[in-house]
């Protein structure tokens, strides 16, 4: 945010939430809910995460229990045996099975620290992602020690992954969807922001074509979706292959 108010380009407003989209000939008509901020633009990017409105009413893109992780997330300082590169951890449980723990290093010295595990099998299995997230920091026996002096911050917060383990157009007349927003999120890591990053630039590329042609229909959009599967689109499919193969442990 601190970055977006240094740039003089940019028109930084805060505090709205854009819940109306209407395409028009010329482009969109975005307003909140009261109709007190309206904006009209050739160009639509949706960034706005997981659970974007956009995502839903405009490309009709929706939330699948086979293509969602759902999660539990919290924040830990004082973890040890962390790697000195600030590296990503994934433990593989045999009591969490077939979901996974991780360990996102934060900047700070604290630690991003959460259960995933597919919507679909935690609604069958009836699992309680808070409790296997507790249990596992205080009874596995390389996680406890490594936590034994580890301090919660603040609390165990749930939220869902869109994953990208399927196929879905993210462009449309006159919008591309990136981020999360796009269902992008690494099936095997729950990992969003790499992908939000090369989406995002990808994005950007496709709005300077677009301009430049003055072209802002479907057909042109396209070329961005394309992007994303030259791009990101192998290394999808491998996660979402590995995603598989963790729930058959024998193996």
């Amino acid at each position: 945010m601190e970055e977006l108010r240094r740039c003089p380009q940019v028109t930084l407003i805060e505090g709205k939430s854009i819940t109306k989209y209407e395409l028009l000939p010329d482009g969109y008509l975005l307003a909140d809910a009261t109709g007190s901020l309206q904006i009209r633009t050739q160009l639509v990017i949706a960034a706005n995460g997981a659970h974007s409105g956009f995502t839903k009413d405009v490309a009709n893109i929706h939330m699948e229990p086979a293509h969602f992780v759902a999660g539990i997330r919290a924040y830990y300082s004082g973890i040890k045996g962390m790697h000195p590169d600030n590296l990503i951890e994934l433990h593989f449980l045999k009591n969490i099975l077939p979901g996974y723990f991780w360990i996102f290093p934060l900047p700070n010295g604290e630690a991003n620290v959460g259960v995933g595990m597919l919507s679909k099998v935690a609604r069958k299995k009836k699992v309680n992602l808070k409790q296997m997230l507790l249990d596992a920091v205080a009874t596995d026996p390389v996680l406890r020690e490594r936590f034994k002096d580890a301090m919660l911050q603040g609390s165990i917060d749930g939220y869902g992954l869109p994953l990208g383990s399927k196929i879905r157009r993210l462009s449309g007349e006159r919008y591309m969807l990136v981020g999360d927003a796009g269902f992008l999120i690494d099936p095997f890591t729950g990992e969003g922001i790499g992908n939000a990053m090369y989406s995002a630039r990808m994005a950007a590329q496709q709005a300077a074509a677009c301009i430049a042609a003055n072209d802002y229909s479907a057909a042109a959009m396209s070329a961005y979706d394309a992007n994303i599967a030259r791009v990101l689109g192998p290394e999808l499919a491998m996660s979402t292959r590995l995603q598989k193969l963790i729930r058959y442990p024998g193996y």
